[in-house]
Order: structure tokens, then sequence, then C-alpha cells
């Protein structure tokens, strides 16, 4: 990425029932090359109505903005937990002990390499990584392969 563009980490605030809540916390080597995240909490957009059935909404994200400071190099990672809900988790389920599984996820570790700028200027596409590559579409890669 170039000196002034920004990298856009989303991630969920809440389970899929709502029931609970999601904390984030970016961690980073470098924040002189890379800025500390700004947060923005984006509403998700509703599901065109097919049928009457009522849905649940869709939960809002939080996005962690980036923006490119110097050259230079910067690693990068983001963990979401739920651990300090885990008394909550217990007393819904009935369980006398915490659960084993695991309450943090991490999102990387990504390396950002900030270079200056080039001559030409993009006109600001946002580009998203769908887990195989960056595409201009949100969402997951398509399945490749025949439908049977």
């Amino acid at each position: 990425m170039c000196v002034g563009e920004t990298l856009v980490i989303e991630v969920p605030q809440t389970d899929e029932g709502g029931d609970f809540r999601y904390v984030a916390n970016a961690y980073m080597d470098k924040s002189d090359v890379l800025s500390k995240p700004v947060n923005e909490i984006i509403e998700a957009k509703k599901a065109k109505k097919k049928s009457k059935a009522p849905g649940a909404e869709p939960d809002p994200l939080l996005q962690l903005t980036f923006v490119a400071l110097k050259e230079g190099k910067c690693v990068l990672f983001v963990d979401v937990s739920w651990e300090d809900q885990e008394e909550k988790l217990c007393l819904k389920h009935s369980l006398t002990t915490p659960c084993a599984e695991n309450t943090i996820a991490r999102i990387g570790a990504i390396e950002v390499e900030v270079q200056k700028p080039t001559g030409k200027q993009d006109k600001g596409s946002f580009q998203w990584w769908n887990g195989e590559k960056w595409s201009n579409k949100k969402g997951p890669a398509k399945k490749k392969g025949k439908k049977k």
C-alpha cells in the first residue's frame, strides 16, 4: 500500500444470536508506519425480503481502519474475544465450569509494507480479501467445480 491509503479489517460485534458481545483489540509493532486503528460501527444491510418469515437483524460490524503514515513495514494482528462473556454463557446454559473451547480468535499476523505514492493516483477503489485473493466484491470466494 502507499502512504495515505487505508487498511480496513471488519469484525462482528456479537455472535449469531446477538446474545454475546465480542471485543476486538489490535496489536502492531510500528504505530509510526500505520496509524492506530480508528473504530467505526457499520450497520449491516438488511437482506431483501423474499418471504414474510421474521428473520434476525443483521449484526453490525466494527471496522478497524489503519492509515498508512510513512514508508516502512508494520506487522499487526487483531484478537477477537468473548472471554468476558463466559459467566453469562455459563448461566444461560447451566454450566458449572467455564467453556472448554477457545474464547479468543486471531486475525493475522499481517505484514503491511507501505511505499512511496506512485505518480498515478487510484480512484479509491475498495479491495476485499475473500480468503483466496483480493477482489472488488465483498464476500467469500466462489466455489470452483461443476454443479451436479
